[in-house]
């Protein structure tokens, strides 16, 4: 195993996680722990981290005092991970764990990831809002986009939910890569990863899911109108509720219609169709 330093970013603040966390979004910084400490970022990208202190120490509810950046040996990354990751259950419908935990009970879908690699967990509002709301379409024999992968974790419950096929891509190599792991903990067979942006994308799907940014979905929205067959639904999540009249106002004026409108927290997920 490569012996890279990470970077642990330890933000001492508990009333605005949620916006700092999407400033993380935006700048594509993952392995994000919401803590009693404080909000922590792990990352091997020092030119992300050092971007990201610099946009939020202008924030004005933060001084430097509260920014603790410190460096930490891989292998101790690693375990740090192990020991914090907990397992999470949505509902009766859909649990998430790693595979040193006992497996869980009384959940229809289950799904392992190696929580060394962080590119999605499931913890974060936005991920536990897509889940939640899988569990409402009907993915029987249906082709699938996931858009903004990460772990695969959405990727991975459209199969067990009877998607024919899924094609999921990432704009990170490593979160492919984590990826590609999780896909082989599950036993997977129908997904197709990439990695890549929308300009690799050649087919249309029954179900789009896209879990990313507000930068990336109003960026998005004529590309994927164009990707959703016409009866088809697209599910996006990464909004913030400050942010919802701005993405629905976008995706209406690219003729799509809103179907509907969930809240976690601070964070929306939006359904829509074509109009």
């Amino acid at each position: 195993m490569q012996t890279i330093n990470k970077l642990e970013l330890l933000i001492q603040d508990l009333n605005h996680q949620e916006i700092l966390i999407a400033f993380a979004d935006q700048i594509g910084l993952d392995g994000i722990e919401q803590t009693e400490a404080g909000l922590i970022i792990h990352s091997d990208n020092g030119v992300a981290i050092y971007q990201y202190i610099e946009t939020i120490v202008a924030l004005p509810f933060l001084t430097e005092e509260r920014i603790l950046l410190t460096n930490i040996p891989n292998e101790n990354w690693n375990k740090s991970w192990e020991s914090s990751f907990q397992p999470i259950r949505i509902n009766d419908f859909c649990g998430v764990r790693a595979s040193f935990h006992e497996k869980l009970e009384d959940v229809a879908h289950e799904i392992i990831i190696n929580p060394e690699l962080a590119f999605g967990t499931g913890h974060h509002e936005t991920t536990y809002l897509m889940i939640e709301q899988m569990q409402y379409f009907d993915f029987q024999e249906k082709l699938v986009f996931d858009y903004g992968c990460g772990t695969a974790i959405l990727s991975i419950l459209a199969e067990q939910l009877g998607a024919r096929n899924i094609d999921a891509i990432d704009i990170e190599e490593q979160a492919i890569k984590c990826a590609h792991d999780c896909l082989a903990l599950n036993s997977c067979s129908k997904i197709s990863l990439k990695a890549g942006t929308l300009e690799f994308i050649t087919d249309s799907y029954d179900i789009i899911l896209a879990n990313i940014n507000r930068t990336v979905l109003l960026e998005s929205a004529d590309k994927l109108l164009t990707h959703l067959n016409n009866k088809g639904v697209l599910l996006l999540s990464g909004v913030l509720k400050e942010d919802l009249y701005l993405v629905k106002e976008r995706y209406v004026s690219s003729r799509f219609r809103v179907d509907q409108v969930n809240q976690k927290g601070e964070w929306c997920t939006i359904i829509l169709s074509k109009s």
